[in-house]
């Protein structure tokens, strides 16, 4: 490999999740470490201050239940002082973009904290809306979602013209351009954002870039989640300027139970896919070591819907779900404390390279990812959030590895197939394999990790042929091959001139 290496368009993303931080002038000084893994961008959770009013369940104080939109929670920032979060804000981006990490913000278009002083009509500081009753703005039924009630919650309306066009001018207009112009910020995240008017998705987005057109940022991360979503909910968000989306089989039809999620004597795979990036609905695989997992393909007319929103971003652990190293713990009681910590680290290499090599717009981790972290991870107040880090295994140098290879793949858009290939007698390696039918010739890539720290295996000759034929060869985690001029590890990749991420970069072309 002796090409410069040119921007493809993936977004390897660290999510700071403020909860499990004593404040934010912790989230700062991670940044380092987090460069240092290879991200290329940093996702900051909420941090304004949050309802207070419980939900039926008894959960109170998500991050996402935001009431006052115009300052940060005094108790995270140590100051009431408006002016002084900002000022720690701003030095946040700044050292972010020292870092080579692109900063996000969390952008909530759907709801409010209920009890906001906008609910109530008692909002002064929002720009011209002397004149306007902001109580107007909301739903009066309870948000209810995936049979769960957010009874702390109350919904923004959008389906009358005038009152979005309040909504989106003396709301989010200035929201955003707090955090952009203000703060700093270089790319969004957005929640749920299936479940409002793609118009106002539409209109927001291309507000921003508006915004950072003005500052010579190009090209911005645009992230949407859009998880739990039909594929006509993500057609619907086309156009939108949306540069990638989230998504995994966790919340789609799939023929396994999602209650084996996490069992360490079962495949990931099934669990830890994602569709989106293998253009299917319902993503087949076999829990069988021993055998190829080949992904369905598209069948007539489901193309129109495949991808076409952004490129798919990967995740393994998110937030409100136990992570792998809690299940595994849970779940081999008994065992040796070696015996734990070992089955966590294999099962986690697996997930990261799952999730890293099978997505055609990268991944992101959450915080404590790397050292596999056992806590739970609630948006809500609890005193599980509180408990100190539960370190089971450090995963950085695997990490940095694996997006090495996500930063040097080519570009990747819609391909025609992925599928996932155990070799016998070496159950340890994770090895992926991709087309990508677009382009002449349709060039096939191999990426190859190994799962397992305690060995060191080798790729023969043999082993090669019976992979079949590949343009390149990425392997990382310690993996070795026979014929080494075949492949591009990290520290190849390393020694090449990079055009990596200096501002932001467009997505992979569609």
């Amino acid at each position: 490999m002796t090409e410069e290496l040119k921007p493809n368009g993936t977004l390897r993303c660290y999510h700071q999740f403020p909860r499990h931080y004593a404040n934010f002038s912790e989230m700062t000084a991670q940044l380092g470490d987090i460069g240092d893994m290879g991200f290329n961008a940093v996702w900051v959770g909420p941090l304004h201050p949050v309802s207070q009013v419980p939900k039926k369940s008894g959960e109170q104080g998500s991050l996402y239940a935001i009431t006052d939109p115009r300052s940060f929670r005094e108790e995270f920032f140590g100051t009431a002082d408006v002016e002084a979060q900002k000022q720690m804000v701003r030095k946040y981006t700044a050292e972010a973009k020292n870092r080579g990490l692109v900063p996000m913000f969390d952008l909530v278009l759907k709801h409010m904290g209920k009890g906001s002083s906008l609910e109530r009509n008692e909002e002064p500081r929002l720009p011209d809306t002397e004149n306007i009753d902001t109580s107007h703005w909301f739903k009066s039924e309870t948000f209810r979602l995936n049979g769960q009630v957010w009874d702390d919650v109350t919904q923004l309306d959008y389906s009358k013209p005038e009152i979005r066009r309040q909504i989106i001018d003396h709301l989010w207009k200035p929201f955003v351009r707090m955090y952009i112009e203000e703060l700093g910020f270089q790319g969004i995240r957005i929640d749920a954002a299936q479940h409002f008017p793609s118009e106002v998705v539409k209109e927001i987005i291309g507000y921003a870039r508006e915004l950072w057109d003005q500052q010579g940022v190009q090209n911005p991360f645009i992230m949407a989640e859009v998880l739990g979503s039909t594929k006509d909910q993500r057609h619907g968000l086309k156009g939108c300027g949306i540069t990638h989306i989230t998504n995994y089989s966790y919340w789609l039809p799939n023929q396994y139970e999602p209650a084996r999620y996490g069992k360490p004597d079962c495949s990931l795979m099934a669990q830890q896919a994602f569709s989106e990036c293998w253009k299917s609905e319902i993503a087949h695989f076999s829990n069988e070591k021993g055998h190829a997992l080949h992904v369905v393909r598209l069948g007539p007319g489901d193309e129109a819907y495949a991808n076409t929103v952004g490129a798919t971003v990967g995740f393994a652990d998110f937030h409100d779900e136990h992570s792998m190293a809690w299940h595994i713990r849970n779940a081999w009681k008994g065992r040796s404390e070696e015996d734990i910590r070992k089955q966590i680290e294999k099962a986690m290499r697996e997930e990261i390279a799952t999730v890293a090599f099978c997505s055609d717009g990268g991944w992101f981790a959450a915080t404590g990812f790397e050292v596999a972290d056992a806590r739970p991870r609630s948006v809500f107040q609890c005193a599980e959030n509180a408990q100190p880090s539960q370190p089971n295994a450090d995963l950085r140098a695997f990490i940095k590895e694996v997006n090495a290879i996500v930063k040097a793949r080519p570009a990747l858009g819609l391909f025609n197939w992925t599928e996932r290939i155990f070799l016998n007698g070496k159950p340890e390696l994770a090895i992926f394999k991709t087309r990508d039918e677009r382009e002449p010739g349709k060039p096939v890539y191999l990426k190859i990790a190994n799962t397992d720290p305690d060995k060191h295996p080798l790729l023969t000759d043999d082993d090669m042929k019976k992979l079949g034929p590949a343009d390149r060869v990425y392997i990382c985690g310690g993996v070795q091959m026979q014929n080494p001029d075949q492949a591009v590890t990290p520290a190849v990749i390393a020694a090449q001139p990079a055009n990596d991420v200096g501002s932001v970069r467009s997505a992979a072309a569609r």
